[in-house]
């Protein structure tokens, strides 16, 4: 119990500084520990990762290159102010994988896709 307030009031405090709010760090973890890491975590939470179509582009590609998909240059990437665009062919039972390895990549708002789902059949360009 002791141990994981002390671990709450640091991580407040460390979040406080981060955010510039230093004078008051120490004091506010103290105060109420618990509620003021949720409410800074939250605020955290809130602002997106800014990150440019290019480097966007890059990690999606190298989720697409890990060993879940079996072709990943039939897919083409795209991406416009944070919004990816999926586009090409994958195997059915590798799309529910490929997209929530996506939800999880720092910068990207949205996911579109426009994946034609094939069968445990060979993939074709097309």
């Amino acid at each position: 119990m002791l141990l994981g307030s002390a671990i709450t009031s640091v991580a407040a405090v460390l979040l406080a500084i981060r955010r510039g709010n230093a004078p008051f760090a120490v004091w506010n973890a103290r105060r109420e520990p618990s509620k003021t890491l949720r409410r800074q975590m939250g605020q955290l939470r809130a602002v997106p990762e800014r990150v440019s179509d290019e480097r966007l582009i890059e990690r999606v590609r190298a989720q697409l290159r890990s060993p879940y998909l079996s072709r990943p240059g039939l897919v083409d990437v795209r991406a416009r102010n944070g919004n990816i665009i999926l586009i090409g062919a994958v195997l059915e039972r590798e799309v529910d994988d490929l997209l929530a390895r996506l939800r999880v990549v720092p910068g990207i708002r949205s996911i579109k896709s426009c994946l034609r789902v094939n069968g445990a059949g060979a993939l074709v360009r097309g």
